[in-house]
């Protein structure tokens, strides 16, 4: 059974996943915030998100999701793979 991460910060206290955030250009080439899911052996996921109105990037980006990951798969939040039971 899947648990839920026991966030702290950007990082998972259980399964040591971390998040951080990406800004990225869509397919518009307008800039969208991204999670970007690592573990100890790097990248492993990414979740972009649309356009969020007033919300905008101190340095605009140069790349687009393809450009910057291109063979990351893309979905949400990988389940917390601790095997600590409680």
């Amino acid at each position: 059974m899947a648990r839920a991460h026991d966030w702290m910060e950007d990082a998972c206290r259980r399964c040591g996943l971390h998040r951080r955030e990406e800004w990225l250009l869509d397919g518009a080439r307008r800039p969208v915030l991204a999670l970007v899911w690592t573990d100890r052996s790097g990248d492993r996921q990414v979740q972009p998100f649309p356009q969020l109105l007033g919300l905008e990037p101190a340095t605009r980006p140069t790349m687009t999701l393809a450009e910057a990951f291109p063979d990351l798969p893309v979905g949400p939040e990988p389940p917390c793979a601790s095997r600590e039971q409680r």
